[in-house]
């Protein structure tokens, strides 16, 4: 998946968040994740 159909996901799940830029949180966060790899450029699967 994308960033922003991860971002678009949380949002419609009513997930908030405190940044003013989610999108640029979100992608910064997903690198930090344990289960969680980049598959190419922007785009990341769950292991």
């Amino acid at each position: 998946m994308g960033v922003s159909d991860i971002l678009d996901g949380l949002l419609s799940n009513g997930y908030k968040f405190n940044s003013p830029e989610p999108k640029k949180n979100l992608f910064a966060r997903i690198y930090r994740l344990k289960g969680v790899r980049q598959v190419g450029p922007g785009r990341f699967a769950a292991e």
